[in-house]
């Protein structure tokens, strides 16, 4: 910036002035509202546009992989019930205002699924195993869930510790025998699980000999 005006014996003077030109971005958005059951959660706000930078933040203990500048990052160390996280939008050269949104992570509790231990005796004497029925594992439930009458709880029981083959009406156990279960929350979305197992002790019958006394007179 140069100015003579008025002209006359003076010197000209002059300034320089630097004028520094910033994009403002899209206004924050980070995502929508949702719940988990575990303690992470994957976040889903959109990116800073114009080279403006993204940030999460969130409560004392919460941290953010692989960074708190992803828009996707992975949400750690939640803890149960209601979470605020905030994205905040900078420019890129922090000239232009910043904007943010504040999302609410909702972590639901698991059940409780306490594991049981029970004790039969094999079906025949001499034999190695039991006939167990469906219905007298669904006794259990209270005792699985720790709720009486299991509300807002389902019990599953399976064959198999990946838990893809429900457990048939009867099945015959030996001694050691598992059976794998799964509790779940009715009361809540997504419906969060904890699974567990039924160990069965198989014991033997007691063995009967006959006898054939002789008697003298």
């Amino acid at each position: 910036l140069v100015s003579d005006d008025p002209a006359g014996p003076c010197p000209s003077v002059n300034d320089n002035v630097t004028i520094t030109f910033d994009r403002r971005p899209a206004t924050a958005d980070g995502g929508s509202n949702f719940s988990v059951c575990g303690s992470t959660a994957t976040l889903a706000a959109v990116a800073a546009t114009n080279g403006g930078t993204g940030t999460w933040t969130g409560p004392v203990g919460v941290t953010f992989t692989p960074s708190a500048n992803s828009p996707t990052a992975t949400a750690n160390n939640l803890a149960v019930g209601a979470n605020n996280l905030t994205w905040t939008v900078t420019s890129a050269l922090g000239v232009c205002g910043s904007t943010n949104e504040v999302i609410v992570v909702t972590r639901n509790a698991v059940p409780v699924n306490n594991n049981q231990t029970q004790q039969r005796c094999v079906d025949i004497p001499g034999g190695s195993t039991t006939v167990v029925a469906l219905t007298e594992l669904q006794a259990l439930n209270d005792a699985i869930t720790g709720i009486a009458g299991s509300t807002n709880r389902t019990v599953t029981f399976f064959e198999d510790a990946a838990r893809t083959d429900l457990y048939d009406a009867t099945e015959t156990l030996s001694n050691g025998a598992i059976v794998y279960t799964r509790v779940t929350r009715t009361d809540v979305a997504p419906a969060c699980t904890t699974d567990g197992t039924v160990t069965f002790t198989i014991n033997a019958r007691p063995g009967v000999t006959a006898q054939n006394p002789e008697f003298c007179e």
